[in-house]
């Protein structure tokens, strides 16, 4: 693959959690990996119409008041063309 080729792929990495995973934490989580994989979220509602569309799942384990909780959720990876 030509380095021209490269910079026309775009990584993403979609949190279900946007209460922890700010636009800042993403962007640092995310540069461990490569520079161009980029992190976003969105609200609940959003991401609900999101994982749906990919059939993919989470839950947020969470208990009134506590700043420690669980999220379960899947895990795929897609490959989209320019085309979709």
């Amino acid at each position: 693959m030509t380095e021209k080729e490269r910079k026309k792929v775009q990584g993403m990495l979609v949190s279900v959690d946007p209460e922890r995973d700010t636009p800042e934490t993403l962007k640092e989580y995310t540069s461990y990996f490569h520079s161009n994989i980029i992190g976003v979220t969105g609200s609940h509602d959003e991401l609900r119409k999101i994982v749906s569309l990919y059939r993919s799942d989470f839950e947020i384990e969470n208990e009134e008041g506590k700043d420690n909780y669980s999220v379960a959720h899947m895990s795929f990876v897609y490959v989209i063309d320019p085309q979709g």
